[in-house]
């Protein structure tokens, strides 16, 4: 009888702030497969805390004895930022993949990992790679970039993201173990095969939630980890407050013996009879007696018949639908999704359901398997929070990815197109995750990512710098923000921007000299233009743009103050901020427009312009329908250049003694064009603007481009002031983090108690006034995907609402109307007519 082969041993490290999707889905798949996987701590500890909260009890320290001296078949880094920056900063880690490299061993990384920590060891030159878009520009120029999911060449496989964890680890199982083995798998997980997700809904009803969404998780030992995990890690990106809750202890061990420490136990969830959850969601597993433990579960059992009592949404996962909700009667008269192997133990009533991947009737959601675990988070969030926030989650997870599987070795590599082309043909039968191996994708190189340059500096226009940044940013550009003012100093990248604003700056333009760039756009503002134009290292940086026939672009002052100084914009039509069009030379033809281009040179007029400028950039970089697809979240002006309406109820004079005092609250995650704008505006019109930070520091990172800007005061402080109005910028994190802050939700109520004015734009009327009972009685509008969450929903189609002395509108679209919409109430119409006119707005 010939002997067994050799158990493969794979190391999968952790380190706090690891990506948990990735780390979870290869241990998982890796162990269905039938390898020995050591789980490793690159902390000084075995319980690592990675990111959204997440805790993993590892089996063993990177650094420890056991490790270090262990021989390994794979090493598989997840990604997560700082994660992966921490495992590329780990000696130990590094010393082992090297060796183990050297050897001929194969070794894999994702998301982040390829180029934070493998390309930054050398271990990826002259290799073809892949990583998250975000990060595809910190590859060294040795490291040949491929736009696939999946890419392997010669001993190194590299992937994605968190949505292309199950082709990445089941690229790792094909290499270990072979094609069958990998399509054993895939199909055991039905594991997805079409880009997307999509839901098959019945007796649609809306899920409603007051401020954060509470949900529970209930885990046992034997929980499907890769269910579990993915559920937590996509709800809390979307910020929903999930309570991890086990049936004894804290610590369990999954199906595939990953150790992981729940929040709480499931006693304490219960415990208390004021203990209210948005949503319920059941993990499946496949151990018998963690079935038995979670069906029969009495308190388990309770609260969910009592969510069902109420209307409320609950949900399971593969098996937990036939094991626990059909089981106990929660899937009476419904139709559901249970994973194939369940339906002959019946899937409730709508068994007929069950080839659905998810399955929403009513306020019950159900799905099949592992395979369909980012879907069902995905569609969750969907029901939670509107498709917007769920397409938008669903594109920072990656969950439409390309299915590309790329494989290249070293002889391959020398005649690419032919070996790939035929290895297509090939592979034409295998399953569609690996027939996700699009591998025409080789026979061209991948487009780079577009690379754009925002140079900044003390006196910049905030507005315009903050909109081309965040409108590029949403295209899928990758902005560099850099402060154009000389080093010196203690001040460090702080840019003392226009009108107080402060920001702090990606890096240096004096260090970016030589780097290319598809896109250099200066913002204007004074002396801000002034200051770009003497700035040596940049007008070398755009002449030589300009030469090689590269776009770049002014708006406001800096077209003429900045650009025709250094003689680009000669024999070309251009427009500029029009107090500004007398400093253009005989050589340029004015054009009184709000945005001009030709040939590779784009300008325009001033801050009211701005949006329109960035994406008529995002337009020559990617095209009209990538415009078009940008404008339509951004709820931008149909008619340009028009006046601002609002719509107005129960009219009343908002008084003031003296100077207005206005507070404008800030949190990481806040919108920065709706932040900027009702600051820059507001101080433009004499208002004395107080922006207070709800974090525990004063620096905040807005939602974008993640501009770090800083604000003026900490919100306890601000709390022991009088304001004449108190308004809020929106942004999804920004607006929870807003209606979580006690302080500022006293403030609120004061100043609505007051009779005093207080508003909000965007997000932050549904996340933050409603639920707290600020919109009683009121008219209001806000980000159409979230207006269902408000009670009085007639004026929701308004770009502008006043109702008393509240105010609210809709979109980073709209920030401007709405800041005028407040200088008209606070100041007059005149004087609200006259700021239009001088931002270029009509």
């Amino acid at each position: 009888m010939a002997a067994s082969p050799p158990t493969k041993k794979v190391l999968v490290p952790i380190v706090a702030g690891t990506e948990p999707v990735e780390a979870t889905v290869p241990i998982d798949v890796l162990r269905r497969a039938g390898a020995h996987v050591t789980v490793a701590s690159a902390d000084d500890e075995l319980v690592v805390e990675v990111m959204y909260g997440v805790r993993i009890a590892a089996d063993a320290l990177v650094a420890g004895v056991d490790c270090a001296a262990a021989h390994f078949d794979l090493i598989v880094l997840p990604g997560g930022v700082p994660g992966a920056a921490n495992l590329g900063g780990c000696a130990a880690l590094e010393a082992m993949v090297r060796r183990h490299a050297a050897a001929g061993g194969l070794y894999a990384a994702i998301c982040a990992a390829p180029p934070l920590a493998l390309a930054s060891w050398g271990m990826l030159n002259g290799l073809k790679a892949t990583a998250h878009p975000l990060f595809v520009d910190k590859f060294p120029p040795e490291v040949a970039a491929v736009d696939a999911s999946v890419v392997v060449d010669a001993s190194a496989v590299t992937s994605r993201g968190p949505a292309t964890s199950t082709e990445f680890a089941l690229a790792l199982v094909e290499q270990l173990y072979g094609k069958s083995k990998a399509e054993q798998i895939a199909k055991e997980m039905l594991v997805r095969y079409d880009a997307g997700y999509t839901i098959s809904e019945v007796n649609s009803v809306q899920w409603k939630c007051n401020g954060t969404t509470k949900v529970l998780v209930p885990v046992a030992n034997g929980t499907e980890e890769m269910e579990l995990i993915t559920i937590i890690d996509v709800l809390r990106r979307a910020d929903a407050d999930v309570v991890v809750a086990a049936s004894a202890g804290v610590e369990i061990v999954a199906r595939h013996g990953m150790r992981i420490v729940a929040d709480t136990t499931l006693d304490e969830a219960a415990a208390d009879d004021q203990t209210s959850f948005d949503l319920i969601i059941l993990p499946a597993s496949s151990n018998t007696n963690s079935r038995s433990k979670t069906s029969s579960n009495e308190k388990l059992v309770a609260l969910l018949k009592k969510q069902a009592a109420a209307s409320k949404p609950y949900g399971a996962i593969g098996a937990a639908t036939a094991h626990v909700l059909e089981l106990h009667g929660l899937l009476e008269g419904k139709k559901a999704a249970a994973h194939p192997s369940m339906e002959d133990g019946g899937a409730g009533a709508g068994a007929g359901e069950c080839e659905s991947r998810v399955v929403v009737d009513g306020n019950v959601i159900t799905s099949g398997g592992p395979g369909t675990a980012m879907e069902f988070a995905v569609a969750v969030v969907e029901k939670l929070l509107g498709r917007d926030v769920a397409q938008r989650e669903s594109e920072a997870a990656r969950t439409t990815p390309h299915h590309k599987v790329a494989t290249f070795s070293g002889e391959r590599a020398k005649n690419p197109s032919g070996d790939m082309m035929a290895m297509a043909r090939r592979t034409a039968s295998w399953p569609r995750y690996l027939l996700s191996r699009a591998f025409a994708a080789a026979a061209s190189e991948p487009a780079a990512p577009k690379r754009v340059l925002v140079p900044v500096a003390a006196g910049t226009e905030p507005v315009e710098a903050a909109a081309t940044a965040d409108v590029l940013n949403r295209a899928g550009a990758r902005v560099t923000v850099a402060t154009a003012d000389p080093a010196g100093g203690d001040r460090g990248l702080l840019v003392e921007a226009a009108f107080g604003v402060k920001l702090v700056a990606d890096g240096r333009v004096a260090d970016l000299e030589g780097e290319a760039f598809d896109l250099i756009a200066l913002p204007g503002g004074m002396p801000g233009s002034a200051n770009l134009r003497d700035c040596k290292v940049l007008e070398k940086m755009v002449k030589k743009q300009a030469e090689q026939g590269a776009l770049y672009a002014a708006i406001c002052a800096a077209p003429a103050v900045t650009l025709a100084h250094w003689g680009l914009l000669k024999g070309l039509k251009a427009t500029c901020y029009p107090s500004f069009m007398e400093k253009f030379t005989a050589e340029i033809i004015p054009v009184d427009s709000r945005v001009v281009v030709d040939r590779n040179a784009v300008t325009s007029q001033g801050p009211a312009t701005a949006i329109e400028y960035a994406l008529a950039l995002v337009e020559q970089l990617y095209g009209k329908e990538k415009s078009e697809e940008v404008a339509g979240p951004l709820y931008v002006r149909p008619q340009p250049g028009v006046d601002y309406v609002i719509d107005e109820f129960n009219s009343v004079e908002w008084k003031c003694s003296g100077t207005p005092q206005v507070l404008v609250p800030v949190a990481n995650g806040s919108e920065e064009m709706e932040a900027l704008n009702l600051i820059d505006i507001l101080r433009r019109a004499g208002a004395n603007v107080t922006v207070a930070s709800v974090e525990d520091k004063l620096q905040i990172v807005t939602r974008r481009h993640k501009f770090n800007l800083i604000a003026d005061i900490m919100v306890e402080e601000a709390a022991k002031r009088e304001f004449d109005l108190i308004v809020m910028p929106g942004g999804l994190p920004g607006a929870q983090k807003f209606s979580s802050t006690k302080v500022l939700v006293d403030l609120l109520k004061k100043q609505a108690e007051s009779n005093k004015p207080y508003g909000a734009i965007c997000a932050s009327p549904a996340y933050v006034l409603e639920p707290h009972g600020l919109l009683k009685g009121k008219k209001a509008t806000s980000f159409p995907p979230m207006a269902h969450l408000l009670t009085d929903q007639s004026a929701c189609d308004s770009r502008v609402v006043v109702d008393g002395n509240l105010i609210t509108s809709k979109a980073p679209g709209s920030a401007t109307e709405f800041a005028l919409a407040i200088v008209e109430k606070l100041f007059g119409r005149e004087k609200a007519v006259g700021m239009a006119k001088e931002l270029i707005f009509m």
